[in-house]
């Protein structure tokens, strides 16, 4: 209910309600939780031969049909384009990878189909986390503070690293001031979703720089911390 509150409290001032929607549980979510299904314009991508094949794009339509909400397919195919590329370096240069640059294409193609002067995009940025779909392992030594990136392991090798970064003491410092805090899985996935979002901000940034606001629940304060609040039973 006050995911569902929170949610319907930004959806009533707009008459476009944009969610990216896929097979994934938190669009689902947000495309239920929304009261006026009207309002709802969502949306799908696939960069292969025959898009509405893939599963992404038949669980959406699918679950479009059931809610009976106006749903497209955006097909990408100039999402390397230097024009984007740019865009990129200026928005972010380096502290994210280039694996978001299709979001531009899509947004564009979105708001160039709809009137985005009253429109919302809902996202469900890191709900998995929340759902404990990710576990983060105890941290022991200041070594096991790179867990805490969600990096799938992938980090570059210290010793091709500047010699003027001194990885170890930053990591040494970090672990000795927030060690006490990282006891508790509770907190571990906390610190993990604070370090995560330097590399999911552009869920967020990309509509706004295109001039659409956006928003979240999974990222209010009171409903996160109630969600890691829930017993273990529910």
């Amino acid at each position: 209910n006050k995911i569902k509150n929170y949610i319907n409290k930004y959806c009533s001032y707009q008459k476009n309600i944009v969610i990216p929607t896929s097979w994934w549980f938190d669009s689902r979510l947000l495309n239920n939780m929304v009261i006026d299904k009207k309002k709802i314009k969502s949306f799908s991508y696939w960069i292969s031969k025959d898009p509405y094949k893939s599963f992404e794009t038949v669980y959406a339509k699918k679950l479009s049909e059931k809610l009976k909400t106006d749903f497209k397919v955006i097909e990408l195919n100039e999402y390397y384009d230097e024009k984007y590329l740019k865009s990129f370096f200026k928005l972010f240069w380096i502290s994210t990878h280039l694996h978001w640059m299709y979001h531009i294409e899509f947004y564009k193609k979105i708001f160039s189909s709809i009137d985005k002067k009253e429109c919302l995009v809902l996202s469900g940025i890191v709900w998995d986390v929340w759902a404990w779909k990710v576990v983060v392992w105890r941290i022991k030594s200041e070594k096991d503070i790179k867990k805490l990136y969600f990096s799938h392991w992938l980090c570059i090798e210290e010793n091709i690293l500047p010699k003027n970064i001194e990885v170890n003491k930053n990591s040494k410092v970090f672990y000795n001031k927030y060690n006490d805090q990282l006891i508790t899985e509770e907190m571990r996935i906390i610190y993990l979703i604070r370090t995560k979002l330097i590399l999911l901000s552009y869920l967020m940034i990309i509509p706004e720089y295109l001039w659409v606001f956006s928003e979240t629940p999974f990222l209010n304060k009171k409903i996160c911390l109630d969600i890691l609040s829930l017993p273990d039973k529910e």
